[in-house]
């Protein structure tokens, strides 16, 4: 146990906490039941003590102690849930506290001279508990400015033995309810070390969780490049059926082509000297323009036998824009956020991301100039649509690492 000073007061600060055996216990029984307690371990050498409503903390200390509270007590009942702090209160004493509904947890009032002490008795705590609120301060200014708003009225640091104003107990009654008390805290502190048991399996297997969970998120994901074929494949594909297409069928103008997953729809306008009883093979007539009629083919694809080569965000990018820049097109190009989801009470976020692009303004000299091939320099890219109306527009998905490339 230490004294520290935080603004103009002192307080007591490396006590370790227990419950009271029993809910409701008055300060009278919790000494008993503390100084029961500091008894029953051997070379404990406690000679101090605060009791709070449901627990008492024992300390170490030789000679005269000042008045003084426990600062672990006055701050329990200011914060949060669960929750856990980091401060140097002074050079060279460390301190990390631990409150859980606002009980000190047993090892949660802990000083050390050493930070890397300090820092390894942190690390043990995070693994108990989900903690609500963590801090952390490396000096001395940054830790009083957190704690003083904090504190508020405590558990005052009292000798263990020596009464402290308690009326003077008879020989006999003591012996007899630190028996019953030992015996008590014996029992509570069995289930309370199988409870500890349970708590620490319980925080092991979350940590192993987390660790494998965390070291590959993406197998908690889809991975929808595994399943669509590249941009150029299907580019080649859809553009070599839509140039096969004739301008004119049956006196009907071919004015718009367009190829999605669905197949190929095809848009023809009526012409003079056409006729409305001879359409293009399986045409209809649109109900809303009479002078339209539409075919639709489907297109089949063989099922893609190769998996689309991820780059990061940032080169995908730089390859996109570069494409539209040789080919003269407006192009638009949005990642969304990567896809989160929680396994088992772990956050996990995806590595990759999805994107949106588009192409359009394309000149139909583009059919000539080997397109496929140039889409196959933006890596992780999907077609999805192609229209032809003039002008050519593509549009489809780019996957991309969110990491960026080593």
């Amino acid at each position: 146990m230490r004294i520290v000073k935080i603004g103009s007061r002192q307080f007591a600060v490396g006590l370790w906490w227990q419950m009271f055996s029993a809910p409701g216990t008055t300060m009278r029984k919790g000494l008993v039941e503390a100084r029961a307690t500091a008894q029953s371990i051997e070379s404990s050498d406690f000679s101090m003590v605060a009791l709070r409503r449901s627990q008492f903390g024992l300390g170490q200390w030789q000679g005269k102690l000042p008045r003084v509270m426990s600062l672990a007590a006055a701050v329990a009942g200011s914060v949060p849930g669960t929750w856990i702090g980091h401060f140097l209160l002074e050079e060279g004493s460390w301190w990390v506290c631990a409150v859980s509904g606002g009980a000190i947890v047993a090892e949660g009032d802990y000083v050390s001279s050493s930070s890397k002490e300090a820092n390894r008795h942190l690390t043990d705590l995070r693994a108990l508990l989900n903690w609500d609120v963590e801090v952390s301060f490396e000096t001395v200014a940054e830790s009083h400015a957190h704690l003083l708003p904090l504190i508020s009225s405590g558990a005052k640091v009292v000798p263990l033995h020596g009464g402290q104003g308690l009326p003077p107990l008879a020989l006999p009654m003591l012996l007899a309810s630190a028996a019953v008390a030992a015996a008590i805290w014996l029992y509570f502190d069995k289930q309370e070390e199988i409870a500890r048991q349970i708590s620490l399996e319980s925080a092991r297997s979350r940590i192993f969780n987390t660790k494998a969970l965390s070291s590959d998120p993406d197998r908690q994901f889809p991975t929808p490049w595994k399943r669509v074929h590249s941009a150029w494949f299907t580019a080649e594909a859809s553009l070599k059926f839509i140039q096969a297409q004739p301008t004119f069928v049956r006196g009907w103008e071919l004015t718009e082509t367009e190829w999605t997953s669905a197949g190929v729809k095809s848009t023809y306008q009526y012409q003079p000297g056409a006729s409305f009883s001879s359409l293009p093979d399986g045409a209809s007539i649109e109900s809303t323009n009479p002078t339209q009629c539409r075919t639709r083919v489907p297109l089949a694809m063989p099922n893609p036998t190769e998996e689309l080569e991820l780059a990061s965000i940032e080169h995908a990018s730089k390859c996109f824009f570069e494409l539209t820049r040789r080919l003269g097109a407006k192009g638009h190009l949005k990642f969304d956020a990567p896809m989160t989801k929680k396994v088992s009470d772990v956050q996990l976020t995806a590595t990759w991301a999805a994107g949106k692009w588009r192409l359009s303004d394309l000149s139909p000299s583009v059919l000539g100039a080997d397109l496929p091939a140039l889409l196959r320099q933006v890596p992780g890219m999907t077609v999805t649509r192609v229209l032809y109306k003039s002008t050519l527009t593509l549009e489809g998905s780019v996957y991309a690492r969110v990491r960026k490339d080593s």
